[in-house]
């Protein structure tokens, strides 16, 4: 919603469940799965991950060493795209930005 919280509702009747706000902070992505998870990244640490049930029953919370830039949510993984931030060796302190992808596994099926 425009306030920055997760609101569920019933799919039949549109009936209030509950509201998720994480940590007290704006939710700035958020991802469904057709498992029914729902990952949320907040405002205030972009490197905490935070994922409910489809009922909003916290699953689990990961905090990650780096910035997560963008995430996608299948049925079995979580896929992130995180920001490295590293300084060159030279006297110039200019920071440089490697993107890469990396891989959370939500659970495994037999």
């Amino acid at each position: 919603s425009l306030d920055g919280t997760c609101k569920i509702h019933t799919v039949e009747h549109g009936i209030y469940v509950r509201i998720l706000c994480p940590a007290g902070d704006p939710i700035v992505n958020l991802q469904l799965s057709n498992e029914r998870h729902i990952l949320i990244q907040i405002e205030k640490d972009d490197a905490y991950l935070f994922l409910y049930s489809i009922n909003g029953d916290l699953i689990r919370t990961k905090k990650l060493q780096n910035k997560v830039v963008d995430m996608l949510l299948s049925d079995q993984h979580i896929i992130l795209a995180v920001n490295h931030v590293s300084l060159p060796q030279s006297t110039n302190k200019k920071e440089s930005t490697i993107s890469v992808v990396t891989r959370i596994v939500i659970q495994t099926y037999a």
